[in-house]
């Protein structure tokens, strides 16, 4: 046990209403309508794509989704009943999925599917956005299911220019006079739950979130449970996208307290207007101590405790650690204030314990949607919307004071930094200036970069627009400073995820062995990309490579939900992974291709690659056999394909086949065969067809137009050898070899003929 001279913080976020108004653009169009049956059935990569989605005018764009974790598999929904007595519910059967629009980079999607197949979602490319939902039938008559209901899409127009509101309204924290800056003090420190003495590159990091409510939330929607749940899955979930892009960290949802009906224990109330905020510290102090006396960290896990409170308090409280002494409050244990307060600095936290506590207030009421912190507002990437921003920046903003995160007016910038970042001011941003010295504390302004989660930005509006930004910090800007502070308060409440091995290369055998440091009470979970392991669940693990190159990922999670993962590449004396051979690819219909291949030593499954014109390849999917049916392809339209063996990593490229989508009259032509006009006219859409593929025109015939009574041609063969010979050599395809040369006027055409042309575009 040491002796650490800390100081503890209480930091507040004061809240004011932006009012504006928003409209849908156009009539709603029917979605594509394979999003419910592509979000229901993921491919073997857990991952989905959705072809063919008509957004813009002229364009068929395709979204690429995976699923996103927002509940922790043993999370438990307690719903408080009338008489105190308790439900545990599941979570709702919701599912929340991700993605990107394929060839935009910006883009962003994101979709929750519920379990009675409804949908909701939000599609952004640059300044454009879509809504999509399930349809209602507004007539009681005839009602479908709801999985059976279209799904329907609608483009959001731009939102006018309002006035900017807020101006009748002063900052709750100068009318009441709160400086709740703590003094320092003595603490005996607990030892920390895990030692960290790592600082692995490329380490993510997950947190795991209890919640708690209240009455006056629960009503807000309409004390329905699902709902309730639903919301603080959006809630969170959309937050997690924040942490993870900004902090690397995943935010996962643990126990949460529904308190929709009877009474629930909270009696802390606002403060009188317009002093509502006031008694945020009251609020705060009965929280930590009921949770404290109800809810210990070994019946309750959690990284932090975050309570969702529907009176209108406008803003937040959240307990700080402190830079000094390292001390962060994220993943500790609770701290008793003492019997007069003192030790957490005001008598108002008498007997009430500090810690990984959040709580979070509404203003004028609950904001029931939660909006996407990915999109772009009036031209500010990540800006806050004009509505509607509140609760999601309270969440994050709390939430990011138990991580350690300062408000950015009390982060002071360096004189190297001003001139790194080419700014004058003394801080992060100057938008407070209610927190007192060593804080911003002159006449409070708008950075031209806009403010952050940690800042009090959106209290200043433009064009109805909160001046503030739904990220923690970003590159080449002074807010780049507060994810330093951050990593290092993850970092000391995560456990070392140092990997050690072998020497390398490592023997390619079984046997060979990876560790981490051991935590005590601490959770294992380890990944291989190229090889076995034999066992998963220690800090020691044993595994086989197979390739020459392997991958080793572990998890390590604290008893308190504070997790790490890193990797590890080592080298091996494998050979490498070699690629399938004798790859054939051949139309099965119109709409579809099968391709086929011999095995590879050591693949434990097979890539299958599609190329539309010649040079770029997609995944067309994954098996774990050694045939693939590519289905909705293109009528009468050639398709390039390559395969790939898989064992943690891919081998090489094999062999290139190609495929046409054309099906031919008498698919098998002999000598006894009558040769038909259909027969050629076939094969000219066929090679037509290959030499788009490979970026030429169509081919230059005899007899342009070819009808049932139009004679079969010595030309007719002889320009069709021409132009497949040029697509293939285009393709770099292997030349064919034709059986016999063709004479005008002396060679006889012959289903061979046919045949060998057949092959060359099959």
């Amino acid at each position: 046990m040491s002796t650490t001279h800390f100081r503890m913080r209480l930091v507040f976020l004061v809240v004011m209403l932006a009012a504006a108004v928003s409209a849908l653009a156009g009539e709603a169009s029917v979605f594509t309508p394979g999003l419910r049956r592509a979000l229901q059935t993921l491919g073997k990569d857990g991952k989905t794509t959705l072809r063919g989605v008509s957004l813009r005018e002229g364009k068929l764009d395709t979204i690429e989704l995976e699923p996103m974790e927002v509940w922790a598999k043993d999370a438990k929904i307690v719903v408080f009943g009338a008489a105190g007595e308790q439900t545990v519910i599941p979570p709702p059967a919701v599912k929340y999925f991700q993605g990107r629009v394929q060839g935009e980079p910006d883009s962003v999607v994101f979709f929750s599917m519920s379990a009675d197949g409804s949908i909701r979602g939000m599609i952004l490319v640059g300044e454009r956005r879509w809504h999509v939902g399930s349809g209602v039938r507004k007539s009681s008559r005839s009602r479908p299911k709801v999985d059976e209901a279209p799904v329907f899409m609608r483009e959001a127009d731009e939102i006018e220019e309002l006035s900017e509101p807020g101006a009748d309204w002063q900052c709750a924290t100068d009318a009441a006079g709160i400086h709740p800056h703590l003094g320092a003090r003595e603490l005996t420190m607990r030892q920390k739950p895990v030692a960290n003495a790592g600082n692995v590159t490329g380490a993510t990091y997950q947190l795991r979130i209890a919640i708690e409510t209240d009455n006056e939330f629960c009503a807000a929607f309409g004390n329905n449970d699902t709902a309730i749940a639903t919301y603080i899955g959006d809630l969170v979930g959309k937050s997690s996208i924040v942490y993870q892009r900004d902090l690397k960290t995943t935010l996962v949802l643990g126990d949460t307290h529904i308190r929709s009906a009877g009474t629930d224990p909270w009696n802390v109330q606002p403060g009188a207007n317009p002093n509502q905020s006031s008694t945020l510290p009251n609020a705060l102090a009965e929280f930590g101590l009921y949770w404290h006396n109800n809810y210990s960290q070994a019946s309750v896990p959690r990284s932090s405790a975050v309570f969702l409170s529907g009176k209108d308090f406008r803003g937040g409280k959240a307990w700080l650690g402190d830079p000094v002494s390292g001390y962060v409050p994220l993943c500790d244990d609770d701290f008793f204030c003492g019997a007069d307060g003192s030790d957490c600095g005001s008598a108002v936290y008498a007997n009430s314990y500090a810690g990984p506590y959040a709580f979070s207030g509404s203003a004028f009421g609950i904001e029931t949607t939660v909006p996407d912190p990915e999109a772009t507002q009036n031209g500010v990437q990540y800006g806050e919307p004009q509505t509607n921003f509140r609760m999601l920046k309270q969440f994050m903003h709390e939430l990011g004071h138990n991580v350690n995160g300062p408000h950015t007016h009390c982060v002071a910038l360096t004189a190297g930094e001003k001139t790194m970042y080419g700014v004058t001011r003394n801080f992060v941003d100057e938008c407070g200036n209610f927190d007192g010295s060593p804080c911003f504390t002159g006449t409070a302004s708008v950075p031209p970069e806009k403010g952050t989660i940690m800042s009090y930005c959106d209290l200043f509006f433009s064009a109805g627009y909160p001046q503030s930004r739904f990220l923690f910090g970003k590159a080449g800007e002074p807010s780049e400073k507060m994810l330093g502070l951050f990593h290092t308060a993850i970092e000391i409440v995560t456990p070392d995820p140092t990997i050690t091995t072998q020497t390398e290369p490592v023997a390619c055998s079984a046997g060979r062995t990876a560790s981490v440091p051991s935590c005590s009470g601490c959770t294992y979970a380890w990944q291989i990309s190229g090889g076995t392991l034999s066992g998963s669940t220690s800090n020691a693990i044993t595994y086989t490579p197979s390739l020459p190159t392997v991958t080793l990922t572990a998890t390590i999670t604290t008893t308190r939900g504070c997790g790490i993962t890193a990797s590890k590449t080592i080298t091996t004396s494998c050979a490498a992974l070699q690629p399938p051979t004798n790859v054939v690819a051949a139309a099965t219909s119109t709409t579809a291709v099968g391709v086929s291949w011999t095995a590879a030593g050591g693949a434990t499954s097979y890539n299958v690659y599609r190329s539309t014109d010649g040079v770029t390849y997609a995944l067309a999917g994954s098996t774990g056999t050694t045939s693939l049916n590519d289905g909705g392809r293109a009528v009468n339209t050639a398709y390039l394909y390559k395969v790939r063996s898989v064992n943690g990593g891919e081998s090489a490229d094999s062999n290139r086949d190609l495929a046409t989508t054309v099906i031919f009259t008498d698919p098998t032509l002999t000598t006894g065969t009558s040769l038909r006009p259909a027969h050629i006219t076939e094969l000219r859409t066929a090679v037509d067809a290959v030499r788009t593929l490979a970026g030429l025109g169509a081919g230059s015939y005899t007899d342009t137009t070819i009808t049932a009574t139009t004679p079969i041609k010595r030309l007719h063969v002889i320009d069709l050898r021409t132009a497949l010979d040029a697509a293939r050599s285009n393709l770099s395809l292997s030349a064919l070899t034709y059986g016999e040369s063709i004479t005008v006027n002396v060679t006889t055409v012959k289903a061979s003929h046919l045949n060998e042309l057949r092959a060359g575009v099959q």
